[in-house]
């Protein structure tokens, strides 16, 4: 299945994004969120602008996401004070407003919860969390095993992501972000996914 890229939106990304890995995460991104959009009921327009845009920041220094965070109205909390980095999801939010007019405000929650999560998510926001962690570009066998999943379960495959990805911190020591923990703790209790389940 061949997908092309909107250019102006190519450019946009480009304007913001020197890294040239993540900008191959966000094309790969973008392609698997328009292949996914029909499957799941979402405008293949908006589910583009979500994965092209969700890393615009990823490159910006941690002064310029704390400055463009407050700016944005998004209050720094202790553990994005801690780790900024956390803070490119809604900075990304942020510059893509200012950029694309016709974006909706599904495609923008969806790319400032892309990181952490949220506990009520829209079903373009569940798809993003589960693509930023699994598309092509991600060889690792997490990622293969997401993407199994997402083709049949988009509910299986996002409690699957949320799961690796704490695990895959603990194992690292790194601080999780209670957003994260909310999530998982409700999938488990509200989602189904309480006791053993193997994928």
């Amino acid at each position: 299945m061949n997908i092309n890229i909107d250019k102006n939106n190519i450019r946009i990304l480009k304007k913001y994004l020197k890294n040239r890995k993540r900008i191959n995460h966000s094309i790969s991104t973008a392609k698997e969120m328009i292949k996914f959009s029909k499957k799941y009921n979402i405008n293949p327009k908006q589910a583009e602008y979500a994965g092209i845009f969700h890393d615009l920041a990823k490159d910006f220094s941690d002064k310029k996401l704390k400055d463009l965070s407050l700016k944005s109205g998004h209050g720094i909390d202790p553990f994005e004070k801690y780790n900024p980095i956390l803070l490119h999801s809604y900075v990304s939010a942020y510059i893509t407003r200012q950029e694309v007019s016709d974006i909706s405000s599904e495609a923008l929650a969806a790319i400032k919860n892309h990181t952490l999560g949220d506990v009520k998510m829209s079903e373009i926001e569940k798809l993003l969390y589960i693509i930023d962690f699994s598309e092509p570009e991600r060889d690792y066998p997490e990622a293969k095993m997401a993407r199994k999943l997402l083709n049949e379960s988009i509910e299986d495959a996002l409690f699957y992501v949320v799961k690796t990805t704490i695990v895959y911190l603990i194992n690292e020591n790194r601080i999780l972000h209670p957003k994260s923990i909310k999530l998982y703790n409700n999938l488990v209790s509200e989602g189904g996914f309480h006791g053993k389940i193997y994928f």
